[in-house]
């Protein structure tokens, strides 16, 4: 790559010792000229008693239409920490109809707090113009008591992987080698294919099958898949709207966890008298295709503006590439290197004084 790693560590050493002062304000100054190019780019920050930048927030264009189109489901992730100003990142993200990861807007905050996570709540919902239908959190009480206060009627849902990685706290020792309980354990908390009810039955039976209906268990109401079957990351099927050959059909062969059906489901149709398939696999958010439809119902005009944006940075981008190209040319000599530079003054001043008389 023409550098060493030593280069590399120096380089990044210059940078931070040349920004130093004045970082944040570089952030700012960014965020305005991405404002000025478009108003689909949004962004709030606050400042501290001492004038310190304590919590931005920002979206641009591109993550206002993933939300609007993917957005029915938002994962709000707090979990990472910055090693200069001890900020905390947020990020609100869900998954495009190919089940990749999109993101819809990010911040920054200096604790945890409740006002912390209110402040970026409101403005996430002030952007977007509505709020989701399912927002999914870790347990962070703060949290929960700002989701409650901003996002009211959306339905809100512990990760699954918090609830797991704590319950190695929660259960016994013993328990936790036991191949039997981990697959019995797996089976009722991770399938999608029960109704609450069997849901209960089964976690019942199994508290008492081992004995421990002494341990604090976490509200099954906020992570367990049974309790969400009314939404796309929620149950495989719902028994309620099927036949039960249908049902059986679906449990067998529509296995929980994807959400993607392939073409050879209607080679299966013929032989098990499956008549068709539920809305809820035929909604546009799924399907790989330019005609899915936004969640929400509605578009922003002001998300038309990023098409402006795009084409401005394609051309400051050909015209970075242009001029290092010209200034690499001319850098064989001195004098070449001056008559460059000079033109570029004639060029510049030409042009500041027809902008100025436009």
């Amino acid at each position: 790559m023409g550098c060493t790693v030593g280069d590399i560590c120096n380089a990044s050493r210059d940078i931070k010792t040349y920004a130093y002062g004045c970082d944040v304000q570089v952030v700012l100054d960014d965020m305005r000229r991405k404002k000025e190019l478009s108003d689909a780019f949004t962004y709030h920050y606050e400042v501290n008693n001492e004038n310190h930048l304590q919590d931005p927030f920002w979206c641009d264009g591109v993550s206002k239409k993933n939300y609007h189109m993917f957005g029915d489901i938002v994962g709000f992730n707090s979990t990472y920490n910055t090693n200069k100003y001890y900020m905390i990142f947020t990020s609100f993200t869900g998954k495009d109809n190919h089940g990749k990861p999109v993101t819809f807007a990010v911040g920054l905050v200096s604790n945890e707090k409740t006002g912390a996570f209110v402040w970026l709540f409101k403005h996430i919902f002030e952007c977007m113009g509505v709020a989701p239908k399912m927002i999914v959190t870790d347990q962070d009480g703060a949290m929960q008591t700002a989701f409650e206060e901003i996002f009211v009627g959306t339905k809100h849902c512990w990760c699954m992987w918090h609830i797991m990685y704590k319950l190695a706290v929660k259960a016994p020792k013993k328990l936790l080698t036991d191949d039997r309980f981990k697959k019995e354990f797996n089976a009722c908390v991770w399938s999608d294919l029960h109704e609450p009810t069997e849901f209960e039955e089964l976690w019942n039976g199994i508290i008492e099958e081992y004995g421990i209906q002494d341990v604090e268990w976490f509200n099954t109401m906020y992570w367990i898949p049974a309790y969400f079957r009314d939404f796309p990351l929620g149950s495989m099927i719902r028994t309620s709207s099927v036949s039960e050959s249908e049902n059986s059909f679906y449990k067998k062969f529509l296995k929980p966890r994807h959400r993607f059906l392939c073409c050879h489901i209607f080679y299966l149709f013929k032989n098990n008298e499956v008549r068709a398939i539920p809305d809820k696999y035929a909604e546009s958010k799924w399907m790989k295709t330019p005609l899915a439809k936004d969640v929400h119902g509605y578009m922003v005009d002001s998300l038309e503006n990023t098409r402006v944006v795009d084409e401005k940075m394609t051309l400051s981008n050909e015209a970075n590439t242009l001029f290092y190209s010209c200034l690499g040319l001319y850098q064989a000599s001195v004098d070449t290197l001056w008559a460059f530079v000079s033109g570029l003054n004639k060029e510049f001043v030409l042009l500041h004084n027809t902008t100025k008389s436009e």
